[in-house]
């Protein structure tokens, strides 16, 4: 997908340098800006800097940057491929190409334009060979120059493309050619329906006919004519029913008439500039300070880059150009990854800071209550602790009170123990041994106690008398399992 709608286009040949800006897509694209320089001479180290100097002014930094191949690098040639399969037809031309030039598959890189089915079963197409050393060659240059080239354009298919979608031939049905006359070279198109047919780049231009017109006017019509008998020959398609000149200066019109008076050819000038949105200022510099320079086809191939099928980027650069993309998928990957690591600590810190900050706030707003809490259940725990002691006492005096109350007066007491675990043992004299069983029998029946049980009794002297010491072991009702369901014993 292109990162914006301007487009950069740049022609680098042996002695000229151009470069186009276009705006948008089609021929209702505007030219921004252009710019030609004459290279000759200059040095493959000083070339990238004088492709810089010349971005003067250009919006080079968000535009895609296209190429075109030059025409002195390019060999092509009308083939007849038995198939219309798309598939098999690429296997065919890859195979076939190096039948047409002296250098090795290796060494060439190849696209073809298929102009359409011939005999039901066979597909015409116009191929195009370019040499691959100079096309990396010129890519170097620009990325020296810090661009990077998406694609090599084939000039006649743009030219083609942009003059069949033109309003020049909207009333054209047949096959048309376009002469196109730059600084050293003439660009000789046959177009039908916005393809371009056959191409033929003839070695003399303006600078020709600038030294000498006669015979430059004599070269161009000869290669014209040779062109013209190679395409009937070859059957390619309908004779061109037209000749469109895309220049209108002085030797454009000369040749315009010589065309007409010696091959007799309709030849019509319609100017390049027409095929596209050209502001004033632009067609003010191209008609005087480029006014040696077609910019036909950097324009052409900037505006219809879009349609162009021609791809002559060399596989290896592809290929390199494939790893970089993946390579930099990786590194945007690992710097999302680093970036949605880096959000959730700082969502998982934030929500930290929060939690700390609330509970500080609520410590904070609840110190006096939690000091005031804190002084209760001190206050509680000494209550419960007194209580606990009031009602271990009251029992105390209960046990105390029935044992006085039960006691008979021949009977006293000497010692009374109570236990943790509720039991109370208890110590006396009795001065009848049948009064200790009685006792006894009569501290059973107390609702006090659980049971009374006589531990040990035996005789002794008291105050010079018989006696009988005795110990009794009482349990205390309110010592007994949980269970119990017995009331409490109110306390007096």
């Amino acid at each position: 997908m292109p990162k914006s709608s301007d487009y950069i286009c740049f022609s680098i040949n042996a002695d000229t340098l151009k470069i186009v800006q276009v705006k948008g897509q089609g021929p209702s694209a505007r030219v921004s800006q252009l710019f030609s320089k004459n290279i000759k001479g200059v040095s493959e180290v000083e070339l990238p800097r004088v492709i810089e100097s010349g971005l003067k002014g250009f919006a080079s930094k968000s535009a895609n940057i296209i190429a075109i191949v030059p025409p002195s690098i390019t060999t092509t040639k009308n083939i007849e491929i038995p198939s219309t399969n798309d598939q098999e037809i690429q296997s065919i031309v890859n195979l076939q190409a190096s039948r047409h030039t002296p250098f090795s598959r290796e060494e060439i890189q190849i696209g073809y334009v298929n102009i359409g089915v011939y005999k039901s079963n066979y597909t015409k197409v116009l191929l195009a060979i370019a040499n691959r050393v100079q096309l990396k060659d010129q890519i170097k240059n620009l990325e020296r120059a810090g661009l990077k080239v998406s694609k090599v354009v084939f000039g006649p298919e743009a030219m083609a493309e942009l003059m069949g979608r033109s309003r020049v031939l909207k009333n054209v049905s047949g096959p048309v050619a376009v002469i196109d006359i730059d600084k050293s070279a003439t660009n000789f198109v046959i177009v039908s329906k916005g393809r371009a047919l056959t191409s033929r780049s003839i070695p003399v231009g303006r600078a020709d006919l600038r030294q000498d017109a006669a015979g430059a006017q004599a070269k161009i019509l000869d290669e014209l004519q040779k062109t013209y008998d190679a395409y009937v020959t070859e059957d390619i398609d309908q004779a061109p029913g037209q000749y469109f000149i895309t220049h209108q200066d002085q030797h454009a019109q000369e040749l315009q008439a010589a065309i007409k008076s010696q091959l007799q050819w309709e030849a019509v000038i319609v100017p390049y500039t027409d095929m596209i949105k050209v502001p004033k200022g632009v067609a003010s510099a191209i008609a005087t300070d480029y006014s040696d320079v077609s910019f036909f086809d950097v324009l052409a191939a900037a505006a219809m880059v879009s349609e162009t099928r021609i791809n002559l980027v060399p596989e290896e650069v592809q290929l390199q150009k494939s790893i970089e993309e993946q390579r930099n998928q990786v590194l945007q990957t690992a710097v999302l990854c680093i970036v949605g690591l880096f959000l959730a600590s700082c969502i998982f810190g934030l929500k930290l800071y929060f939690k700390k900050a609330y509970l500080k706030n609520m410590v904070e707003q609840y110190e006096d209550t939690s000091f005031q809490v804190k002084a209760l259940e001190k206050k509680s725990a000494r209550t419960q602790l007194i209580r606990d002691y009031v009602e271990t006492r009251m029992v105390s005096l209960d046990s105390i009170h029935e044992l006085y109350r039960n006691i008979p007066d021949d009977v006293y007491l000497t010692r009374i123990g109570m236990e943790e675990d509720g039991i109370v043992n208890v110590q006396g004299i009795s001065e009848v041994g049948s009064r200790v069983y009685n006792l006894n029998t009569t501290l059973k029946e107390v609702e006090l106690f659980k049971n009374a049980e006589v531990k040990s009794k035996k005789s002794k002297k008291d105050r010079g008398k018989d006696a009988h010491a005795f110990e009794i072991s009482l349990n205390l009702l309110s010592a007994g399992d949980p269970s119990d369901n017995s009331e409490p014993i109110e306390q007096q």
